[in-house]
């Protein structure tokens, strides 16, 4: 997983992240993947929140930004259980491709998560 070099830009962006989580579910999402994976990510989308709030609460300061970016982390490595997650994992890369290098196995997670979804066998 890529680096965040800025806090800054991490706000917004998790802002966007929370609005598309909290949206309502796409209609007849498949996961192809496991049973649990649903839960899984939405489980670690929450912790992703709290970790924000908690980081917003400090003005990132202290250390507080830590467990926002092992919270990502969490997400960008995990199986996306539909195309929304593939969505957030792209934005995230958006954002913050201007502050950091963003590696080819950052992309390799996502062009998998596509091709599963897609029904390929990746």
């Amino acid at each position: 997983m890529a680096s965040i070099a800025t806090t800054s830009d991490r706000r917004g962006f998790l802002s966007a992240g929370i609005a598309l989580a909290a949206a309502a579910p796409v209609a007849a999402a498949v996961n192809i993947y496991g049973p649990g994976l649903r839960a899984q990510w939405d489980a670690a989308m929450r912790d992703c929140i709290k970790a924000k709030a908690e980081a917003d609460a400090q003005n990132y300061l202290n250390g507080s930004g830590d467990a926002l970016v092992k919270a990502e982390g969490v997400l960008l490595d995990m199986p996306a259980p539909d195309l929304r997650a593939v969505e957030w994992k792209l934005r995230w890369c958006r954002t913050f491709s201007e502050d950091m290098i963003l590696e080819a196995s950052d992309f390799d997670i996502i062009l998998a998560d596509i091709a599963r979804l897609a029904g390929g066998n990746a």
